[in-house]
C-alpha cells in the first residue's frame, strides 16, 4: 500500500478538508497520509482530522533543526518532504499539498508502470533557476529535463541516497565567510581538509538549511539523473499526474470539473492556493465528483 505526506498549517485547513474528502471518496489504495504540522498546531490538527488514515506529526519530530531555524514556510515544507523518507514504511510515497484534489478513483497502477513511479518530465527552460540552485547545492550537472511538481511520487531509497550525498558535502559557511573559508589551507580546516567520507545521518538537513535557496524536486531528480539512478526508480510519463487545474483566479469562473472527462484523465486536480479562491466555492464545484464515484459502475469505468 502507498503512503502520502502532506505538510499543513492551520491557514490551509479548509483546503485540506476538500483533499481529505476526495481521498476518502476516491483513493482506497492509500494506506496512510502523514500530516506534518507546526508544533504549536499539533493538538488542534489532531482534533480536525477526519479519519485515522490521517496521522498528525509535529514538524520538529521530522526535522529537529527547524526548532532553531529561520527558514520560511516553503523551504520548511520542502525539507519535511525529503525527511519523511526516514519515516514512511512504503517503498514510495506520494507528496500532497493542501490544494490537491483526487478527482476520480485512484489505484496504485495509475501511478506506477512496471513497478516504477511515473514522473512527468519534458525539455525546456521552465524553472531554470530551480535547476541552477540544484547544481550549486549538489555540485552535479542538471540533465536538461524539467519535472512535474506536486502531486509527485518519491522513492524512499532514492531520497536516502540523495541525503547521503548531501551529508558528505563540505560545510556551508554563511554570509561573507564562504570566500574566506575557501582560501584557507588544509591544515587550517579549509574545504579540501573536509574528508568526503564524513557522513552523519542527519547532517544533510543542516546542509540544506545552510544552502538556501533550492527546491526539493529539482534536487531529487537532478541527483538521480546525474548519477544514473533515474531509470532504477522512475519511468517517464508523457503527462502530469494532474490536469484541469486552476492556476489563476480569473480561470475559475468557467471551470467545471464535472464535465464529461476521458476515462484515463490524470487522477488529480490542483486549485492553486495562491489564486485565493474561497474553499467553499471550490467544494461546491467539486463535490459532485465525490458522489459520482460511488454510483454503480462509475468507479470501475473511471479507473479502468
Amino acid at each position: 500500500m502507498l503512503e502520502a505526506v502532506l505538510p499543513l498549517t492551520l491557514a490551509d485547513l479548509a483546503r485540506f478538508r476538500i483533499l481529505a474528502r476526495s481521498i476518502e471518496a476516491n483513493f482506497a489504495d492509500l494506506a496512510r497520509c502523514w500530516v506534518i504540522v507546526p508544533d504549536q498546531h499539533a493538538d488542534a490538527m489532531r482534533i480536525a482530522m477526519p479519519h485515522e488514515r490521517f496521522v498528525v506529526v509535529p514538524e520538529t519530530e521530522i526535522v529537529p533543526e527547524l526548532a532553531g531555524s529561520k527558514a520560511k514556510g516553503w523551504y520548511k515544507q520542502q525539507l519535511i518532504k525529503l525527511a519523511m523518507a526516514d519515516h514512511v514504511t512504503s517503498d514510495y510515497y506520494l507528496l500532497f499539498d493542501a490544494d490537491v484534489i483526487c478527482a476520480r478513483p485512484v489505484r496504485r497502477q495509475d501511478l506506477f508502470r512496471n513497478g516504477k513511479a511515473l514522473c512527468h518530465r519534458y525539455r525546456n527552460d521552465t524553472h531554470a533557476t530551480w535547476y541552477r540552485w540544484a547544481e550549486r547545492v549538489l555540485e552535479l550537472p542538471r540533465s536538461g529535463w524539467v519535472h512535474g511538481v506536486t502531486p509527485t511520487i518519491l522513492c524512499r531509497e532514492a531520497v536516502r541516497e540523495l541525503t547521503a550525498h548531501l551529508s558528505r558535502q563540505p560545510p556551508r559557511p554563511l554570509g561573507f565567510w564562504p570566500k574566506m573559508w575557501s582560501r584557507l589551507p588544509d591544515w587550517a580546516g579549509g574545504p579540501r581538509a573536509w574528508r568526503s567520507d564524513r557522513e552523519d545521518e542527519g547532517r544533510w538537513r543542516q546542509v540544506l538549511l545552510d544552502s538556501l535557496p533550492w527546491t526539493e524536486y529539482a534536487l531529487y531528480f537532478t541527483f538521480l539523473e546525474a548519477t544514473g539512478r533515474f531509470e532504477r526508480y522512475h519511468t517517464s510519463a508523457l503527462r502530469s499526474l494532474c490536469s484541469d487545474c486552476i492556476w489563476r483566479r480569473d480561470s475559475f469562473a468557467e471551470w467545471d470539473p464535472t464535465l464529461p472527462r476521458p476515462y484515463r484523465l490524470p487522477p488529480f486536480i490542483v486549485v492553486q492556493s495562491i489564486a485565493r479562491i474561497p474553499p467553499e466555492l471550490i467544494l461546491q464545484r467539486i463535490e459532485p465528483l465525490f458522489h459520482a464515484s460511488r454510483e454503480p459502475g462509475v468507479r470501475q469505468r473511471l479507473s479502468a
